[in-house]
């Protein structure tokens, strides 16, 4: 019974000094206890363990901070990390799901990621509600393939979990079916909010996302988690005011967390201060060193103040810690885009593209990399521009296309046929929704007009120069004129011109000229 009471105090103790983040005191308050009963209660060597590895994490954070002694650091804290293995791995057999989940955390940072897998995947066999568990185990997977092989329980965390993934790893498609389900199961469920909002954030529904993440903060105003990706939805969709009002109440909320410095930072960035953004990016990663946002978000303001090294190494700390943050690769593309390096940018951008393939961005970013002066290579471009073209909104594989095509038309009768294509289907674009510039329309017009003239089609060219006369600028209407009279004159000729005799073809013809 006296044990008993002393253990109890003891862990009392221990839970004090670990609420107040002292993980030293905590641990070493216990390890007496730990070390001395082998039939040491359940919760008490969870504590002592976790307390023992959060010290180790905190540790190597600190110590990062002075290069001179990283290596000598690195190696105590990894020595530490080996004994916290050690002595879980003697007892495995009796782990509990939580002890489990501990080991998992120690083989993640030990890099034997096939060994967590398996523990962890016992782990939440064990207990299936720790979803602390399942997210390491989510981390424990290089790709969707790895995790979807898994031997899961027949749990509805199971379900969360792979919902989870299925956005960790760029498939959101994929992730709402199962969030559909979740949503029945578990109706106005904030986690299931949160990740339908992330998912329509990989999918660039703006719109349904930040009316997700609004209902969240309805549920629960004092919510910070999943702030800093609501924060950039804010800076897409250029809201400032409601940008300003998230920074001040977390700002208020709590200053330390990762996620408020990531979103006030989002904000100076959008104010255009840029210096004053990095400030609380840094601010976010000496909180936690791994917090890939930060990383990423640095990275584009070093950019904007025009300091590719310091980006390149902000991006490069970003791949490192999660090799699938396709924003990182694509960055590291832009950068060496910028620094006039296209072929390292091209490298960058293909990781970028083999991450969303169904990104237009990424194949449009690697299609004007091959078709810049410097690279030169224009049917890879235009198969670039292609694989964009049935997910771009904005047009620009479509407009692309039409400028390839046309620029290879010129010795290419089949390049000349594609690009009349590529110009007919913006004017349709134009006519039909109205984003097209008026530049492109005109654009388009009046090459289809030189098209049809040149291959014979004189009545449709006709009514594309007639149309240009409405659309285009002055100096167009200018030549459109000259064109129609031109054409009226080819028109009053016509039994001139056999029905399958072009214009162009007389010219080349024995005894052929232009025609006036």
């Amino acid at each position: 019974m006296e044990q008993r009471v002393d253990l109890s105090d003891a862990y009392d103790v221990a839970i004090s000094y670990f609420d107040s983040r002292e993980y030293r005191s905590a641990m070493l308050v216990l390890e007496p206890l730990v070390t001395a009963h082998e039939d040491c209660p359940s919760e008490i060597k969870f504590l002592y363990y976790y307390s023992y590895y959060l010290k180790v994490q905190r540790f190597k954070a600190h110590k990062k901070a002075k290069p001179g002694m990283l290596v000598g650091n690195l190696m105590l804290a990894e020595s530490d990390l080996t004994q916290i293995r050690t002595n879980l791995e003697k007892q495995v057999e009796r782990l509990d799901g939580f002890l489990l989940y501990i080991l998992g955390l120690v083989l993640i940072d030990q890099d034997h990621m096939e060994k967590a897998r398996e523990v962890l995947v016992r782990s939440v066999e064990l207990y299936p509600c720790n979803w602390s568990a399942w997210k390491a185990l989510g981390t424990a997977c290089p790709d969707q393939h790895t995790a979807g092989s898994l031997a899961l329980p027949d749990h509805f965390m199971a379900k969360f979990f792979r919902a989870h993934v299925l956005v960790e790893f760029h498939q959101p498609e994929q992730s709402m079916e199962i969030l559909q389900e979740l949503d029945g199961d578990f109706p106005e469920s904030m986690a299931t909010i949160a990740t339908t909002a992330m998912a329509h954030n990989h999918m660039h529904d703006y719109e349904m996302a930040q009316e997700l993440f609004e209902k969240l903060l309805e549920k629960n105003p004092n919510i910070i988690d999943y702030m800093d990706v609501y924060s950039n939805i804010l800076y897409v969709k250029e809201d400032s005011m409601s940008l300003m009002l998230l920074a001040r109440r977390l700002a208020d909320e709590d200053p330390y967390r990762p996620e408020t410095c990531c979103v006030i930072g989002n904000y100076y960035s959008f104010r255009g201060q840029h210096d004053k953004a990095v400030i609380y990016f840094q601010r976010a990663l000496k909180i936690n060193q791994n917090y890939l946002p930060a990383w990423t978000l640095m990275g584009h303001e070093f950019v904007e103040l025009k300091n590719p090294p310091a980006a390149i190494e902000a991006y490069r700390k970003a791949v490192a810690i999660n090799p699938s943050d396709y924003r990182a690769w694509y960055g590291l593309g832009q950068t060496y885009e910028l620094v006039n390096m296209p072929y390292y940018a091209i490298h960058y951008y293909s990781k970028a593209v083999a991450l969303r393939p169904k990104d237009a961005r990424m194949w449009n970013a690697i299609g004007h990399c091959y078709g810049s002066n410097a690279v030169s290579q224009i049917e890879s471009a235009i198969r670039c521009f292609e694989r964009a073209l049935p997910y771009d909104k904005e047009c620009v594989a479509l407009r692309q296309l039409a400028y390839h095509h046309k620029t290879l038309g010129e010795t290419n009768k089949q390049h000349y046929d594609q690009a009349a294509k590529y110009y007919q289907m913006i004017w349709e674009q134009s006519q039909e929704q109205g984003e097209t510039p008026r530049s492109d329309a005109t654009e388009a017009l009046n090459f289809l007009a030189e098209y049809h003239k040149s291959s014979g089609d004189l009545h449709t060219s006709h009514e594309y120069f007639t149309k240009l006369l409405d659309f285009g600028h002055l100096e167009h209407r200018e030549g459109a004129k000259a064109s129609l009279r031109e054409l009226q004159d080819m028109l009053g000729m016509g039994s001139a011109l056999s029905p399958s005799q072009s214009p162009r073809d007389m010219v080349h013809s024995p005894g052929g000229s232009a025609p006036r």
